[in-house]
C-alpha cells in the first residue's frame, strides 16, 4: 500500500537510507549523517510541493520516494523531479508502483514532464527498470569530487 510518509515513518526509514548510501558506488566513500537525513526528510513531509510517499508491507514501510514539482527555467510550465528512490530489495515492483504514484501526483500538480536524475546506480537492471516505465535518457550528469 502506498501512502503519504509521516514523521514517525522517518525513524523507521532511515536503515534503508543507510543501506542506500552504503551500497551506493557513488555515495558510500562519504560520511551519513542520520540527523542530516531527518531534517532533509522531515522538510519534503512539510510541503505542498514535495512528495513523500513510503510503500507500506504488513505494517511496515519498505520503500520511499522523494520528489518535489518546480517551473522550468525558462517558463512556468511545471516540471516533476524525483529525489530519491529507495526500496529494500526484497518487494521489487515497489520501486514501478511508486514511480507511477509520483506520476500520477505529478500530473495533479500541472506537470507536463518527470525526470528522473540517477547518481547512484547506472546499472543495466536499472535502465531495463527505467525503459519499461517509459523513460529515456536524455542527458548526463558530470561530477568531480573536489
Amino acid at each position: 500500500m502506498i501512502r503519504d510518509a509521516t514523521y514517525e515513518d522517518i525513524e523507521i526509514l532511515l536503515p534503508l537510507a543507510k543501506e542506500m548510501h552504503r551500497t551506493s558506488p557513488v555515495y558510500s566513500s562519504m560520511p551519513f549523517n542520520e540527523e542530516k537525513v531527518r531534517q532533509y526528510s522531515r522538510n519534503y513531509s512539510k510541503k505542498s510541493h514535495t512528495y513523500f510517499r513510503v510503500y507500506e508491507k504488513d505494517g511496515k514501510p519498505v520503500a520511499f520516494f522523494l520528489g518535489y514539482v518546480q517551473n522550468y527555467f525558462f517558463n512556468y510550465e511545471v516540471l516533476g523531479q524525483q529525489e530519491t528512490l529507495y526500496t529494500d530489495g526484497k518487494n521489487p515492483m515497489v520501486g514501478i508502483r511508486l514511480s507511477k504514484d509520483f506520476e500520477i501526483w505529478c500530473k495533479e500538480q500541472g506537470a507536463i514532464e518527470v525526470n528522473y536524475g540517477i547518481t547512484h546506480s547506472h546499472t543495466p537492471r536499472h535502465t531495463s527498470f527505467m525503459s519499461r516505465l517509459g523513460y529515456e535518457i536524455v542527458g548526463t550528469v558530470y561530477s568531480k569530487r573536489l
